[in-house]
C-alpha cells in the first residue's frame, strides 16, 4: 500500500483533510490535541507504517541493534524488568531487531560508561539505560545522541536530552509512600525510611517526596532515619539488622529497595518496642509471603514488567518505523496493594 493511500484512507477515518493527518504523523504544529490524538489512534488501528521508513527497512537489510544496560546484578525488580523487555523483544524480533544487555555489579560510573563503550563498539542503533546519577555518565549520553544513537532512560531519569523517559512518576511515588507511613502510624510516629543506593536519582526523588508529603501533611511524624542498603540481600540484611537495633522505637519501616528479602528478615528478627507497620514496593515473592503472615501491610507495585516492554516498544516505534513518542516523560501508573486485594 503506498503512503498517499493510507493517508487518505486514515483522513476517511478520521473526517479531516490528508494535510490534517500528514501534519498530525509528523507531529507538526497547526493540528489540534485532540484531533492529533484521534488521528494517531487510527494509524495505529489500521497498522500504518510510513512508506519512507518501509523502503528504508528493505534498503538496510541488517539487524538493529538496541543496547540495554541495567545498573545493578539481578534481583526481583530486575527481573521483572527484563521479563518485560523479551516480551518484547518477541514481537519486534520479525524486524530483525536485536536485543543486547550489560549488568553492572555496583554503582560505579566507570563501570557503566565501559559498558557504553562497548556497547557501541558492537554497533547498537540505540540504547536503553537505567542511568547513575553522575555527570560523566551524563555528558557520555549526550555523546551519543550527537552520534545519532538514540537513548531512552528506564526506571529512573537524570538531566540529560534523551527521547524518552520510561518508569513511574518517582517523587510521586514517594508521596504516596508517605502518605500510606502517616495514615498506618497516624500521630507521632517514628519512621525509617530504608532505600537503594542515592547515586540512582530516582530513588533520591522518591525520598524527597515523602519527606514532602510529611512535612506538608503530618508534621508530628518523626523521620528517625535514611538507611541507604547495597543491592544485595545479605548486605541489605546485615546493615539493616544494625540499623533496626538503633531505631528500636520504630513503629513505621518502608523499605524502598529491591532486596527486600534481606530487609524483611532483619525486621523480623529485630525486637521494636512495639508491633511497627511495614511498607514495601512491588510484589516480589518475599514481600507477597510477608504480607501474608502479616509483617507487610501495604506495597506500591511500579509495575517492571510494563516498564522494560515499553522502553523497548518507544524504541523500536522511533528508531524503526519512526514514530515520535508523544511525551519525553512516559509514565507508568503505580497501584497500592494490601492484604485483601491479593489474598
Amino acid at each position: 500500500m503506498h503512503m498517499a493511500v493510507t493517508i487518505k484512507k486514515i483522513a476517511e477515518l478520521a473526517g479531516v483533510s490528508v494535510g490534517t493527518v500528514d501534519r498530525a504523523l509528523n507531529n507538526r504544529k497547526g493540528v489540534n490535541q485532540e484531533v492529533a490524538g484521534r488521528i494517531k489512534e487510527i494509524a495505529d488501528s489500521v497498522g500504518y507504517v510510513p512508506n519512507t521508513v518501509a523502503k528504508g527497512l528493505v534498503a538496510r537489510r541488517k539487524e538493529v541493534k538496541i543496547g540495554v544496560i541495567i545498573h545493578t546484578p539481578k534481583h526481583a525488580f530486575i527481573e521483572e524488568l527484563l521479563a518485560g523487555i523479551q516480551a518484547a523483544n518477541k514481537k519486534i524480533a520479525d524486524y530483525g531487531v536485536e536485543i543486547m544487555a550489560r549488568y553492572g555489579e555496583g554503582y560505579d560510573a566507570d563501570s557503566q560508561i565501559r559498558m557504553i563503550d562497548e556497547l557501541v563498539d558492537e554497533g547498537i542503533h540505540a540504547l536503553a539505560i537505567i542511568p547513575l546519577n553522575d555527570k560523566r555518565v551524563v555528558d557520555k549520553l549526550e555523546e551519543l545522541r550527537k552520534r545519532g544513537i538514540t537513548v531512552a532512560l528506564m526506571v529512573s531519569d537524570i538531566d540529560v536530552d534523551c527521547l524518552a523517559y520510561v518508569g513511574c512518576d518517582l517523587y510521586r511515588g514517594g508521596r504516596i509512600i508517605g502518605g500510606l507511613a502517616g495514615m498506618l502510624g497516624g500521630r507521632d510516629s517514628k519512621v525509617v525510611y530504608c532505600t537503594a543506593p542515592l547515586e540512582i536519582l530516582g530513588n533520591v526523588r522518591r525520598l524527597d517526596g515523602l519527606k514532602d508529603v510529611l512535612q506538608e501533611r503530618y508534621p508530628d511524624i518523626h523521620l528517625l532515619g535514611v538507611c541507604e542498603l547495597q543491592n544485595d540481600d545479605l548486605a541489605a540484611y546485615r546493615q539493616a539488622a544494625i540499623a533496626f537495633k538503633e531505631y528500636r522505637d520504630a513503629d513505621t519501616i518502608v523499605v524502598t529497595t529491591g532486596c527486600t528479602k534481606g530487609v524483611l528478615s532483619a525486621i523480623e528478627e529485630t525486637v521494636f518496642e512495639k508491633k511497627v507497620n511495614v511498607i514495601t514496593l512491588d510484589l516480589a515473592k518475599p514481600v507477597e509471603q510477608a504480607m501474608a503472615r502479616g509483617l507487610v501491610q501495604a506495597t506500591v507495585v511500579q509495575h517492571p514488567f510494563l516498564q522494560g516492554k515499553k522502553v523497548i516498544e518507544t524504541l523500536f516505534n522511533y528508531v524503526v518505523m519512526g514514530k515520535v513518542p508523544d511525551s519525553k516523560k512516559i509514565y507508568i501508573d503505580t497501584d497500592i496493594k494490601i492484604y485483601e486485594s491479593i489474598f
